[in-house]
């Protein structure tokens, strides 16, 4: 019988850590995510392979109510009321995995 991973709301804006057959961390994609406050999109981080653990840190602050994600609770919830959606801010983070780190970011538009 077939399984089905989860199931994604439209509203969910996907960010993919990627890693090579030796389970080395190669990128983030996009590198950028870009989301819109008032479509009330969400960031979903999630693994290519699956189910390899991973990070997110948020610094020096978070658009979001918590700074940083893993593999158990990848996913962002609504950008903060206080955050006003400025597409020339753009919100840096740091993704950690298998002893590597990258720093992509993140803009929130209105």
């Amino acid at each position: 019988m077939a399984t089905t991973g989860p199931a994604f709301s439209p509203r969910d804006i996907r960010v993919t850590i990627f890693f090579d057959a030796n389970g080395e961390f190669l990128r983030v994609e996009p590198d950028t995510f870009n989301i819109s406050k008032s479509a009330n999109h969400e960031v979903v981080w999630e693994t290519n392979p699956p189910d390899v653990p991973f990070t997110v840190k948020f610094q020096p602050d978070s658009p979001f109510h918590y700074p940083d994600f893993t593999h158990d609770q990848p996913c962002s919830g609504l950008v903060r009321r206080d955050v006003n959606g400025d597409p020339t801010r753009r919100y840096e983070y740091t993704v950690e995995a298998g002893g590597t780190t990258i720093d992509p970011g993140g803009i929130v538009n209105p």
